[in-house]
């Protein structure tokens, strides 16, 4: 979904790489994850739960992921103002709502 947005690279947390051994040497698959991925998991929360969240709310339903991770993910939206943060907590902004839209079909 955030394929035009956010480069193509991988944060190197254990939810987002497994660690293989290959002929006695180990090495790190992507899991095709990333911000792109947590980004969206993050808004699908959001429009499951049907009203502003918290960081440590978006960290209970996401358990595979620590708070900086979510928060990072919440930020990087943020800049592009896809989500916002109010006095109840993050809620998708109009422009989110539309990429979602798209991203759905």
């Amino acid at each position: 979904m955030f394929d035009a947005i956010f480069q193509n690279s991988y944060s190197r947390n254990a939810s987002d790489w497994n660690m293989v051994e290959d002929n006695g040497r180990i090495k790190f698959v992507a899991n095709k994850g990333g911000v792109k991925q947590r980004c969206s998991l993050i808004l699908e929360v959001m429009v499951a739960v049907k009203r502003p969240v918290s960081h440590i709310d978006l960290r209970n339903a996401l358990v595979q992921y620590s708070l900086d991770d979510i928060q990072y993910a919440l930020n990087k939206m943020r800049s592009i103002n896809v989500v916002r943060l109010g006095n109840k907590g993050w809620t998708i902004t109009a422009k989110g709502h539309r990429i979602l839209k798209v991203a759905r079909g």
